[in-house]
């Protein structure tokens, strides 16, 4: 996936060989809607499907918006591309206020080309400057915590659940899933107290206790992105939960948002399994510890 700055001009001079309103695009009622033909600007054929756009506005010198492509120019010649979030900021004060966006190349003078290459930094500190939120798709990221200590159980379990979301095609690295799992616990605290538990955080082997007069119940928090069929669990957690009293507090579906300099975290389903013990028959082994001999 790349990111492009797709200008666009309302008034059509004789040296431009595109020109367009993305208003126009931005108002219209469908999401996904052809936008661009090779004919008329060649170099929107090096857009694939997936790669991110930025609606910059010259004759305003405005950041309209952002938009994915759906659809290549390979089919028919015509570039698909769907609405995402629409912005409205002028980008001359932006420029003025960090060095950095002004020395962004899609934004110097010069010919209009219609589309530039921006990277995926560059489009960051553009969007976060404009208080715009900055997309994060399923196939939006690759990256991977750094490799675990093989000493470091809890380390290898969750190195082993960021290469499972990214198989998925989830953007995963450790701010991210650290924000996912505070979020995760905070609805957890509502979901209990609600319940009327006095609540205290624990940590490990499980993440919360509960009290309510002479009742004691201990739970197990989980938050993901994914569909929440399966859950990454440490062998200490397995045993503790089959020893005790516990309850399992799953958070699927969860959808994040990364803006400014931190990750937004929102929506979510809420599933809680009661009398929560894994059986043999519900875990699968994903790595082993071997002796060398």
């Amino acid at each position: 996936m790349s990111w492009w700055m797709y200008k666009c001009n309302a008034k059509q001079h004789g040296y431009q060989k595109a020109w367009g309103d993305w208003d126009e695009f931005f108002s219209r009622g469908h999401r996904a809607q052809r936008w661009g033909k090779t004919e008329w600007t060649p170099s929107i054929a090096q857009l694939r499907r997936g790669d991110m756009i930025l609606a910059y506005q010259t004759n305003r010198n405005e950041l309209v918006g952002t938009a994915r492509v759906k659809q290549s120019c390979d089919r028919d010649g015509w570039l698909y591309l769907e609405r995402l979030d629409r912005i409205g900021v002028k980008v001359r004060p932006l420029k003025k206020s960090d060095p950095e966006i002004a020395a962004i190349s899609a934004l110097r003078p010069g010919p209009i080309m219609t589309v530039y290459p921006v990277s995926r930094d560059e489009a960051a500190r553009l969007l976060i400057a404009a208080g715009a939120p900055f997309p994060v798709f399923h196939d939006d990221s690759r990256r991977l915590p750094d490799a675990p200590q093989p000493e470091a159980e809890v380390d290898l379990l969750d190195f082993i659940d960021a290469q499972r979301l990214a198989a998925q095609g989830f953007m995963t690295n450790p701010s991210m899933r650290k924000a996912v799992e505070r979020y995760a616990v905070d609805q957890a605290r509502h979901h209990y107290e609600k319940r009327g538990f006095e609540v205290r955080e624990h940590g490990k082997p499980f993440d919360l206790k509960c009290q309510k007069g002479r009742t004691s119940l201990f739970v197990e928090v989980k938050g993901t992105q994914t569909s929440g069929a399966e859950v990454i669990v440490t062998p200490n957690e397995v045993e503790f939960a089959q020893k005790n009293k516990m309850e399992l507090f799953l958070l699927h579906s969860v959808e994040v948002t990364l803006r400014r300099t931190r990750y937004l975290v929102s929506g979510g389903i809420e599933r809680v399994v009661r009398r929560w013990r894994p059986r043999l028959t519900e875990l699968r082994p994903l790595a082993y510890s071997c002796s060398i001999r």
